[in-house]
């Protein structure tokens, strides 16, 4: 490993005129010197400060762009004879609907429904007292000698 670097190697550093394998070994060599990252912050000239502000806003900016191409491009569009088509359907639901309720089938479903479940009601509370009747008896029966 190379002690120190020359100021002229950072400028070709800074230059962009380095092999990429001897950049990377720069950047790692500023990492640990000081001195080196004093002559590397001198070959920078005002022109060639890094614009970090600049670049990340850059980055978020092309973020935005493809968050936002993404959304356009997932969007579910409907052709005009599709959205004909889901607009038949809601009004025949919707007839249907008014329909049911104005004819009184709907209230016929619902109370067959109900009288349904009184019939059942009615058998539980039948068998019950019905087994109640036969625990009684059997309990108030004389005892057979």
């Amino acid at each position: 490993m190379k002690k120190h670097y020359t100021a002229d190697e950072w400028q070709g550093y800074v230059d962009g005129s380095l092999p990429e394998k001897q950049r990377r070994a720069m950047e790692a060599h500023l990492d640990h010197c000081e001195e080196c990252l004093m002559m590397f912050t001198a070959a920078l000239t005002p022109g060639d400060s890094v614009d970090f502000a600049g670049e990340i806003m850059s980055g978020v900016a092309d973020i935005e762009q493809n968050r936002q191409k993404a959304a356009r491009e997932n969007v579910i569009t409907f052709t005009p004879a599709r959205r004909r088509q889901l607009m038949l359907c809601y009004v025949i639901a919707a007839a249907a609907a008014l329909l049911l309720s104005f004819s009184g089938v709907l209230d016929t479903l619902i109370g067959g429904a109900a009288s349904s479940g009184d019939a059942f009601l009615s058998v539980v509370n039948n068998a019950s007292q019905s087994i109640s009747e036969t625990v009684r008896d059997i309990t108030t029966r004389p005892a057979k000698p």
